[in-house]
């Protein structure tokens, strides 16, 4: 569990997504500005949060067995599974991570993680209670082959395109070369120099 990183924003949601991803809260207000379209970010539903933390490389699973408990009851169901969970008491973000049966908090008032039981939110009913995963990293995608393709176009100029062929399966193409012509005896004249070029470099 990261420490809450606070900037400007102090408030609940942003630092919560901050506990979560290590990052800035100005920087996860921004998240959620960005889903929600309000630059001034204090009171966060919880839809807008998760979409912010979405964007951040989270994955959110809803619990439902928890609602309408006590914070120590759901507290006495989440220590048997160790992870991070995002837990929505009345007007209030908190992230509980579990670890061997020991459960720490984390919001923006404590800033830095305690052990639960010395919270005072404690008898608070819960909300919501998500489990909290990163996303897996996208593959590495590399280029397995490259091929060349001259490509003439309406008005009289050649495009020299790579195709890239990728170890995922897909194609890339890119336009490597842009050459202007008066007319068909000016391309071939280029094609001859190319040839010439290419013979020495073999001999």
């Amino acid at each position: 569990m990261n420490e809450a990183n606070m900037g400007f924003n102090k408030f609940c949601g942003p630092a919560a997504l901050s506990i979560l991803t290590g990052r800035n809260t100005d920087d996860c207000a921004m998240a959620i500005t960005f889903v929600n379209g309000r630059y001034k970010v204090q009171g966060v539903t919880v839809g807008d949060l998760i979409a912010a933390g979405d964007r951040l490389g989270l994955n959110f699973t809803r619990q439902d067995v928890m609602t309408g408990h006590p914070l120590f009851f759901a507290a006495s169901l989440l220590c048997k599974t160790d992870g991070m969970y995002l837990v929505m008491v009345p007007k209030h973000f908190i992230v509980l991570e579990v670890k061997g049966g020991v459960i720490h908090l984390c919001d923006n008032h404590t800033k830095t993680p305690i052990n639960l039981q010395n919270s005072a939110r404690l008898g608070q009913k819960v909300e919501g209670v998500y489990i909290v995963t990163e996303k897996p990293a996208p593959p590495i995608v590399t280029v397995v082959s490259s091929t060349f393709e001259a490509e003439k176009r309406v008005g009289g100029s050649v495009h020299i395109k790579q195709i890239n062929r990728l170890s995922d399966g897909g194609v890339k193409i890119l336009v490597v070369g842009k050459i202007e012509l008066a007319d068909d005896v000016q391309l071939q004249e280029i094609a001859f120099a190319i040839m010439e070029v290419t013979k020495k470099e073999v001999m």
